[in-house]
Parts: C-alpha cells; sequence; structure tokens
C-alpha cells in the first residue's frame, strides 16, 4: 500500500504465495484480492485495510473458489458493498461475472460466452451497467458495455483493441486502456 500524502509504501500481506488484483471496499476497510494460497490455483481473499488481522479466504457458494482447480480473480466492488466483480474460469472458459456477498457468495457468471473469453468487468457506480473486455469481435480484446441485468442491449466501446475498463466516480466517463490484450 502507497500513502500517497506522506509518499510513504507499505506491505500489505506477508504470505509467500503470489497474492494479486487488489481491490479496496467501497468504504475502504478492507482489500480484496486472489492469492494461490493453500494449494488453490486462485482464490478470493480479503484483510481489513489497516493491516490488523489475517487474510480470510472468502467462501464461494459452490465449489468455485475453495478447490484446487479454482480460479477467479477480483477486479471491481460494487459501491453498494454487495458484489466483487470476477474473471475466473467459469462454465465455458475464462468468464466474468460477480461474487453475491449478499446470498452465500455465489458467483453469478454472467458474462458467460462459450464461443469467446471475457474478463475484468468493472460495475458502474449506479450498478445499473456493467463494462468487460472480450475477444467476440475477432479482434482482440475489446472493452463492451451492457446492462448488469442482462435485459438491454451490449454496446462496444472501443474501437481498436482495449481492456480494463473502470467507470468515473459519477459513472458519467468510463477509462480503459488502449491497445490492451487485457
Amino acid at each position: 500500500i502507497h500513502d500517497i500524502v506522506r509518499n510513504v509504501s507499505s506491505r500489505f500481506t506477508f504470505d509467500q504465495s503470489n497474492d494479486e488484483f487488489p481491490i479496496w471496499s467501497p468504504d475502504g476497510s478492507k482489500i480484496a484480492f486472489a492469492s494461490n494460497r493453500k494449494n488453490l490455483l486462485l482464490s478470493l481473499y480479503w484483510k481489513p485495510s489497516n493491516g490488523l488481522g489475517e487474510e480470510t479466504l472468502i467462501p464461494i457458494g459452490g465449489s468455485v473458489g475453495a478447490t484446487s482447480d479454482a480460479f477467479v480473480a477480483p477486479s471491481d466492488w460494487s459501491q453498494d458493498g454487495s458484489m466483487i466483480m470476477v474473471s475466473g474460469r467459469g462454465s465455458t472458459g475464462l468468464d466474468a461475472g460477480f461474487v453475491d456477498l449478499s446470498n452465500q457468495n455465489k458467483i453469478n457468471w454472467m458474462l458467460a460466452d462459450p464461443g469467446y473469453n471475457e474478463f475484468l468487468p468493472a460495475i458502474s457506480p449506479d450498478g445499473r451497467f456493467v463494462a468487460y473486455g472480450s475477444n467476440e469481435s475477432g479482434l482482440g480484446s475489446q472493452v463492451f458495455v451492457r446492462e448488469i441485468a442482462g435485459a438491454g442491449g451490449k454496446w462496444q466501446i472501443s474501437t481498436g483493441r482495449g481492456g480494463a475498463p473502470l467507470w468515473r466516480a459519477d459513472g458519467k466517463e468510463l477509462y480503459f486502456i488502449i491497445g490492451s490484450e487485457g
């Protein structure tokens, strides 16, 4: 963690495993991340952001996230704190969805097209839309937006390769990396 005001960096986790893809909870009290601890491929953990306490495996409903072949990594946290957006090995390959923290931590693979990879979902501040990367255009990674409920349309946002979308805090703009493969 880097304290911008004091210009000081400090280590957050101390396990020798790979800890990656950190995201802050909306209230700043926790940081969720992926780790390959306990012989798990890549599972979801969180820890209080003040550094006190232990890292905790987030038990995910069903077998995903709790078995040695699991692969799930966080990419965003909903403003109301109820969902962590994730990428991972779903039913169709690399899929994107969310862990519903208000419903037994079940994963909803809402972006799971068997012909394409979907990854790094980001939820709009109002919780209505999800932006994500996908290779469905056939031209490498592109950024798409759709309603989170899946009821409306889908829009391709990037015109060249693009990835890693991030919403502005007020939801009026979407940022992404141009030329990115993920």
